[in-house]
């Protein structure tokens, strides 16, 4: 599913790339479910309102019996989510938060699965559940980023992606999401140094995108001087 679109001319192709939504999937994740959140925890958390896909963390079996069906449940629903079978992988991700209701990996998997089928809104919730059980999930943050750089809800993309970045200051995905915020902003100086970051970190960037955000960051400093 990775595609790349070409640019045809520096501005108007380059925003075309953004609005068509071609994203990077991140790197699949390791962790372990948290304890159920404290209402300040899930108070801060704060709440919310095709693009390429999310591919979601996928967690590490505990030693703990009792957790083998939510084990076995959620490698059902990463391997149904892997498949294209999104609304699948969602009634999965809701049987299991019916037995485990504080499960981040749960709300992840399913917001990832929401912004497959273009449903942003409940990506953003989900992602927010997430990091209610979770107040330092990284992941959560960034894939909430993506989702509000779909709907267009910058200001909260760029916070998101801050906030991933400060938990993770290697993560190349959150960096990538932050620059595209920015792009679609016309804040092409820092969207350049974000994207720039996300490939000296390692993640592969279409070069026409980093070709137009250094065009239009020139630009943009020329005509401030």
């Amino acid at each position: 599913m990775r595609r790349v679109k070409r640019f045809a001319i520096v501005v108007l192709a380059a925003t075309c790339l953004l609005s068509a939504g071609c994203y990077y999937d991140p790197v699949k994740l390791l962790g372990q479910d948290a304890e159920p959140p404290t209402d300040k925890a899930a108070a801060a958390a704060g709440s919310s309102t095709g693009s390429r896909r999310v591919v979601p963390p996928q967690p590490v079996a505990t030693n703990a019996q009792a957790e083998a069906q939510t084990h076995r449940l959620l490698d059902e629903g990463f391997n149904q989510y892997e498949s294209g079978r999104y609304d699948a992988a969602i009634q999965t991700c809701t049987e299991l938060l019916a037995l485990k209701p504080y499960s981040q990996w749960a709300y992840c998997l399913r917001g990832c699965a929401f912004h497959a089928k273009g449903d942003y809104a409940a990506a953003v919730r989900d992602q927010t559940a997430a990091i209610a059980c979770k107040p330092d999930f990284a992941e959560a943050y960034c894939y909430r980023a993506l989702a509000y750089v779909e709907a267009g809800q910058l200001a909260y993309a760029i916070a998101d992606g801050t906030t991933a970045i400060a938990l993770r200051s290697d993560f190349a995905e959150a960096y990538y999401y932050r620059g595209l915020a920015y792009f679609k902003r016309r804040d092409y100086t820092k969207s350049l140094r974000d994207l720039r970051t996300a490939a000296d970190l390692g993640l592969a960037i279409d070069p026409d995108l980093l070709a137009s955000a250094r065009k239009l960051a020139e630009a943009q400093v020329a005509e401030d001087n």
